[in-house]
């Protein structure tokens, strides 16, 4: 049996904006506002990533104990998945 690994990209119906210093991800009237850690996220997937692969770059990037992030990753693709802002790709 063989496990794929799963990416993701933007939903190119969804942006970010700098609005009054908060960024905000906005689409078909929606606003969602990101933290730094979302922000940074988000950026990582402008291209094809894997979870695993975001993982590896905030990980890189912030001193935060690694489960924190695994879990904290886990939960922020699950909400870009159910408000439609990410895709799966191949």
């Amino acid at each position: 049996m063989v496990i794929s690994t799963i990416y993701y990209t933007q939903n190119m119906d969804f942006r970010v904006r700098n609005i009054a210093n908060k960024h905000l991800l906005l689409s078909g009237g929606n606003a969602f506002e990101l933290n730094e850690l979302g922000l940074t996220i988000w950026d990582l997937l402008e291209d094809k990533i894997s979870s695993e692969k975001i993982v590896q770059e905030v990980n890189s990037q912030y001193d935060i104990n690694e489960e924190i992030i695994k879990k904290d990753v886990h939960t922020y693709i699950n909400f870009l998945k159910e408000i439609n802002a990410i895709e799966e790709c191949n």
